[in-house]
């Protein structure tokens, strides 16, 4: 949905085990970054992407709002609203134009004119932005 490129930069903030930012460097054949402040979960992502004998993918322990996002083509989102909202500035800061940011489960009101296209999807939908 989102017409992610191979080569693309893909960012997950917020990412656990790392498992959307897996699926995309394996589908997409993206550089993959994934960020969180837990980490065990971190320990685990790059536990099985070296596993899966993957290339171009690296996680790291961090607070996502200290991550570089600046090179970022795709910044996908699955937070609770409060974190969005803190998020969005951030977002519309450091990102260049044309990047999508994909939010999984809710809106990202102050990038509320940038929304152009939502999956309706149970249990949770997703936004697709572009800045």
């Amino acid at each position: 949905m989102a017409n992610i490129k191979k080569g693309c930069y893909f960012y997950e903030l917020g990412c656990g085990d790392g498992r959307v930012t897996r699926l995309a460097v394996t589908k997409f054949g993206v550089k993959g970054f994934g960020v969180d402040v837990n980490p065990i979960l971190i320990w685990f992502a790059n536990l099985v992407s070296r596993f899966k004998k993957l290339k171009h993918i690296s996680f790291k322990t961090e607070n996502i709002f200290d991550t570089a996002i600046k090179d970022a083509n795709v910044v996908y989102l699955f937070l609770m609203p409060k974190l969005i909202d803190k998020m969005s500035d951030k977002l519309m800061k450091e990102l260049k134009k044309k990047t999508i940011i994909i939010s999984h489960g809710f809106k990202i009101p102050k990038l509320k004119s940038q929304l152009y296209k939502t999956l309706s999807d149970e249990p949770y939908p997703t936004y697709y932005y572009r800045l």
